[in-house]
């Protein structure tokens, strides 16, 4: 799992439309252990994240990764928009 600052990239044009405070976020779960505790995992950085004082954070899971989708909105990320691939996600905290 990793942050990363998606107005810094122009590999998309809804990346480059974020402001410089905003984080993305990228999950990778391999093990076959780690199944089923991608909200869990998500939640701990998170949270640490909005710790951190990043308030914004941003998500583009595959669209048809509908597990990791449940995933990210049992964590509270909400839809924003869609690429040809991707479905756009979005947490903002307090």
């Amino acid at each position: 799992i990793q942050s990363w600052i998606p107005s810094a990239f122009s590999d998309e044009d809804w990346e480059q439309n974020l402001s410089t405070d905003v984080r993305g976020i990228d999950v990778f779960i391999g093990e076959p252990s780690a199944l089923g505790n991608g909200a869990k995992i998500i939640t701990a950085f998170v949270n640490q994240l909005m710790a951190e004082g990043h308030h914004h954070l941003v998500i583009d899971p595959e669209k048809q990764n509908h597990r990791a989708i449940r995933a990210y909105e049992k964590v509270g990320f909400t839809k924003f928009g869609q690429t040809e691939d991707s479905s756009l996600m979005e947490l903002k905290g307090k």
